[in-house]
């Protein structure tokens, strides 16, 4: 009697949450159980970034650390948000991640956000979608009076909306989400929830969400009563030994390869960076002489114009090599971190359809742009770290770990 194959159950819901868990607290948790449960979800799908974070920084921690610490904490799979997608704006980080976690086969896709008003929401997009005059207008006015786009965007949505709620980073992010489904048509259905808190909050108190940055003030500055308050026992752990092991990305780690390679680069190199519009690589070329460090030439290239965000962002790219023309709408591949035994199924399914999963990145077609500019990401943010190069051909995904 010849044996049935098993068939995957295509009506299992599978949660979609982008993320960046630099690194991961208690806050991470909380959101992930309750993306689970809201969704009454059979798998949770983390799709994450990877050596570098979408403000243009090197993450603290490598992925393969942060994925282990999402595992232990509630996701049962996490992928890779490769980096034209994880080092950029909030719409086209958005439009990566919406993509990536459509492709990977999600039903539901889960976010934070400050407000959970979903008509406001929809308004928002609509007007974003098809732009009355007024708002056309108030938009106008802010870039010509030379605000930055993000804060002339929430300036206009304000203006028709009657509130300021959307200009909230969260709500920035969960916006971005929106407009991306309803642009790219994804079927996935969204599961907001609540963030208590504020984003770029630096205290810590027992019985409150953490943000990251508290978190990663406490990491860097050896504060372990409040890393111990922000992160359960397993990540803690985690922290602990990649300190120990000296996988820790410290800020200014690499302020001496960036102004070597400033004043070594060709001017023409600037001119050919994504969103270099306004003069940017003019300004680029007036101060890379006189910084000293990264933080330092954001100081003083930063204006209302340009945001430390922006800058941060072209200053990697520059590092990375990445070009206007490398950008592409949307993801061809995702790369596999690590995943728990009950979503192999899930995995090969995704792999049926045809969308490539990447689990080796030898194995993988070694010319292709977009997976070159992941494994030298891996190996800009090793040169942090004193690891040799060849870092991310290294990487393996990680297979139930366990604490």
């Amino acid at each position: 009697m010849r044996k049935r194959k098993r068939r995957f159950n295509i009506k299992q819901a599978v949660v979609g949450v982008i993320a960046e868990y630099n690194p991961f607290h208690t806050g991470h948790r909380y959101h992930l159980d309750e993306a689970r449960r809201l969704a009454d979800a059979d798998q949770v799908l983390v799709v994450m970034s990877g050596p570098f974070t979408q403000r243009g920084d090197p993450a603290l921690f490598s992925p393969r650390a942060r994925a282990e610490m999402a595992l232990l904490s509630g996701a049962d799979m996490v992928f890779e948000l490769p980096a034209l997608y994880a080092v950029n704006d909030a719409d086209r980080f958005a439009t990566g991640g919406v993509n990536l976690l459509t492709s990977l086969g999600c039903t539901h896709i889960s976010f934070g956000c400050e407000d959970l008003n979903q008509s406001l929401f929809q308004r928002a997009v609509a007007l974003i979608t098809e732009p009355e005059p007024s708002f056309q207008q108030n938009l106008r006015s802010a870039l010509s009076a030379g605000r930055s786009y993000p804060f002339a965007l929430g300036n206009a949505l304000a203006a028709a909306l009657g509130t300021n709620a959307l200009a909230l980073p969260n709500n920035i992010l969960a916006l971005s989400y929106l407009n991306a489904i309803h642009q790219y048509k994804s079927p996935l259905i969204p599961i907001p929830i609540r963030r208590s808190g504020s984003y770029h909050s630096l205290t810590t108190a027992p019985g409150v969400l953490p943000s990251a940055a508290a978190l990663r003030r406490a990491v860097l500055t050896g504060n372990w009563p409040g890393i111990q308050m922000m992160t359960e026992p397993a990540v803690m752990r985690i922290i602990e030994r990649e300190l120990q092991r000296g996988l820790v990305h410290f800020p200014g780690s690499l302020d001496m390869a960036l102004r070597t390679m400033l004043l070594t680069a060709d001017p023409c190199v600037f001119n050919a960076l994504p969103n270099v519009s306004e003069g940017l690589d003019r300004l680029i070329l007036k101060y890379r002489e006189h910084a000293v460090s990264r933080d330092e030439l954001l100081g003083m290239m930063k204006s209302k114009r340009y945001t430390h965000a922006r800058l941060s962002r072209l200053l990697t790219h520059f590092m990375l090599g990445i070009t206007a023309e490398m950008m592409v709408e949307r993801p061809r591949y995702a790369r596999l971190l690590g995943f728990k035994q009950r979503a192999t199924e899930h995995i090969r399914f995704v792999k049926r359809s045809g969308f490539s999963i990447i689990e080796k990145a030898a194995r993988y077609d070694r010319e292709d742009p977009e997976h070159i500019l992941d494994m030298r990401a891996y190996d800009l943010w090793a040169m942090g770290v004193r690891e040799p190069f060849g870092y991310g051909w290294r990487q393996s995904p990680l297979v139930d770990p366990t604490d």
